[in-house]
């Protein structure tokens, strides 16, 4: 017991060590706005670049507030108003690994190479980054654990810091994942404190597989198999990204209410972020309409998620960082290029003196 006791007691003391040292671990490479959705790029020790994402939810009545103050520059008044932060809310959407192992064809995570997992302490250094980016005299609702990477293949960093989070701020934790099996039972087993979101984006394995390539590892039924072990209590929610003419018709919808008949489960339907260096186009409007009246028509509760509300600041997973990999690129071809010509300018200029020499 005395030696459980001393562990504890070192770890506390490395949390708070870490939360008094901020911004050792992660640095703020880049910081990008738009409304209410603020994007960070965080360099490493290692130089590796991860992204994390703050976003305010709030009612309409404080949009519109916000919007007409902020041409008058008077957003700051309105932010700081009591009642204003009593109605707002501020979540976070942090990565877990440097690249992601899963690989989807339609996400920017996938267009650099996974790299390695996050670590405990990079892990918490995100966080506690994010968290002190809070308006002041607000509070961290959620941490979503849906940025770069597949998060139940951290299994251990992840279920450690949603642990952390619950016991030392009370935050609840929310994971995002692709069906890692494994993983999943052992937060069911485990009964812990996290809600689960699970990207299904197709409603059979021959599909899903073209689009999520861990399905080949992870079936659909085994998935849905797990998800009907969990507890009462827990919150799942099945995401389901609508591509144009791929996914998005009312026979796929009829096809994913006989795949999760039977689970309390809320679907939400999610909107394409756009990504240059991808083919993929979001449904349109009507499309999106049908396949929800299609599911609702089956008994399920259906929400939406409007990625496009990040979209002016690269908030698909992984773009900031592909982006600045690409400046990298361009920067270090730029610089290979001038030194190039530096070197071939001494022998020109040489010829010309020679030339104009009687």
């Amino acid at each position: 017991m005395r030696v459980r006791l001393e562990q504890i007691s070192d770890q506390t003391l490395r949390y708070e060590r870490l939360e008094k040292t901020l911004g050792s671990f992660a640095t703020i490479e880049d910081h990008a706005t738009y409304g209410h959705v603020s994007k960070f790029a965080f360099r490493l020790q290692d130089d590796a670049l991860v992204e994390g994402l703050l976003i305010a939810t709030f009612p309409a009545w404080v949009f519109h507030l916000r919007r007409a103050t902020r041409a008058v520059g008077g957003e700051s008044v309105v932010q700081d108003n009591a009642l204003v932060r009593r109605r707002s809310h501020y979540d976070i959407c942090v990565s877990t690994q440097i690249g992601c192992a899963v690989n989807c064809p339609f996400c920017a995570s996938s267009l650099l190479p996974f790299t390695r997992n996050m670590t405990l302490d990079e892990m918490l250094a995100q966080i506690e980054t994010l968290r002190q980016a809070l308006p002041k005299r607000t509070r961290l609702q959620r941490v979503y654990y849906s940025g770069i990477g597949e998060p139940l293949l951290n299994e251990e960093v992840v279920l450690e810091t949603a642990r952390y989070l619950l016991a030392r701020h009370y935050i609840p934790s929310t994971v995002n994942t692709s069906g890692i099996i494994p993983a999943m039972e052992k937060i069911m087993s485990q009964r812990l404190p996290i809600n689960l979101i699970v990207s299904f984006h197709a409603p059979n394995n021959t599909l899903r597989r073209q689009l999520v390539p861990i399905t080949r590892t992870y079936p659909l039924e085994d998935i849905v198999r797990v998800l009907r072990t969990a507890p009462r209590w827990m919150f799942i929610e099945a995401k389901y990204l609508l591509l144009e003419n791929l996914n998005d018709s009312p026979e796929h919808a009829h096809e994913l209410a006989d795949l999760l008949g039977g689970l309390k489960i809320v679907v939400t339907l999610q909107n394409y972020n756009h990504i240059a260096e991808r083919d993929f186009v979001k449904s349109s409007p009507q499309r999106v309409r049908q396949f929800a009246a299609t599911l609702r028509q089956r008994g399920f509760t259906v929400g939406f998620l409007n990625s496009n509300i990040g979209e002016p600041v690269a908030g698909g997973c992984g773009q900031m960082r592909m982006q600045e990999s690409l400046a990298r690129s361009k920067r270090r071809t730029a610089l290979h290029e001038h030194g190039t010509a530096q070197e071939s300018t001494p022998p020109a200029r040489a010829r010309a003196t020679r030339e104009a020499a009687p």
